[in-house]
């Protein structure tokens, strides 16, 4: 969790400076292709789940929900940094 929330700050970061002609179908691609790789990195695998005395599986409600309250967290975020850099004059949200 700690490798990916530091790739979407930076990522954000990134983002806000890209030129506006910059083709918006490259911005997915630049996020997603690493997110698979990782996941498929570090992430347990079904039958992992079912083997180990440790880890078990989790309602998809609460899987829902956690990553809602993610979102909002994240666009809450991201608008402080967008309105901190306007304030500061580095960027303009307008």
């Amino acid at each position: 969790m700690t490798v990916g929330g530091l790739f979407i700050l930076c990522f954000s970061f990134l983002v806000v400076y890209l030129p506006e002609d910059f083709p918006n179908n490259v911005i997915p691609v630049l996020y997603l292709v690493p997110t698979v790789w990782l996941a498929n990195k570090t992430q347990p695998s079904k039958q992992d789940v079912l083997e180990s005395e440790n880890l078990d599986f989790q309602s998809g409600w609460k899987v829902f929900g956690i990553s809602i309250l993610g979102m909002v967290l994240f666009v809450i975020v991201v608008t402080a940094i967008a309105l901190g850099l306007d304030g500061l004059g580095l960027i303009s949200v307008t």
